[in-house]
């Protein structure tokens, strides 16, 4: 069984370049344990080496593949864990303007179908923690949740955790959105 899974998001190609840039052809295929490996080879093939990872992924997201698509899908599942008491870590890792930031956080916070993975997950814990906390008048045992996200521009990539914790009003967190997620390096 293994640790840990890694998922990889292909990022759209950039409408505003000016020159023709043609996709990069990639090729999976899966293995014994669910693993996935890929295969990839710029269009000019003849020019360099395609390359070809170890079956490390879990699964592959394309670029047509929304910020809903990738929480449902990568985060939604260990929402029970978090539930009973345990953490859920997630990073992304890239390049500059590879994507990362767009899908931790997102940018459309009016639209919660273009949530990042962080927004997605307070939303759907807070509601879900708001249930269990409706028949609690006690204010001192209500549960709630906290957030810690870290963005280390050295190492490239950014990192949210995600964890409950009792006397913390959910609401009010989802309220200020800004003070649940902390900023850090």
């Amino acid at each position: 069984m293994h640790q840990f899974n890694v998922f990889t998001r292909w990022r759209p190609l950039s409408t505003d370049n000016e020159q023709e840039t043609s996709e990069i052809k990639r090729v999976y295929e899966k293995h014994d344990k669910s693993r996935i490996s890929m295969s990839i080879a710029t269009p000019d093939a003849a020019r360099q080496r395609p390359w070809k990872s170890e079956a490390a992924f879990t699964q592959l997201f394309e670029a047509s593949d929304d910020n809903k698509a990738v929480f449902d899908a990568v985060v939604a599942p260990t929402l029970p864990q978090v539930l009973n008491g345990q953490t859920c870590n997630f990073f992304a890792y890239g390049h500059s303007g590879s994507g990362k930031s767009h899908t931790i956080v997102g940018y459309d916070f009016g639209n919660s179908s273009k949530f990042g993975l962080c927004l997605s997950a307070a939303r759907e814990l807070s509601e879900t923690l708001e249930q269990l906390n409706a028949d609690n008048c006690d204010e001192s045992s209500r549960l709630g949740i906290g957030f810690r996200m870290y963005n280390c521009a050295r190492k490239r990539h950014l990192t949210c955790s995600i964890t409950t914790a009792s006397a913390i009003s959910a609401r009010a967190m989802m309220d200020r959105r800004t003070s649940a997620a902390r900023l850090k390096c």
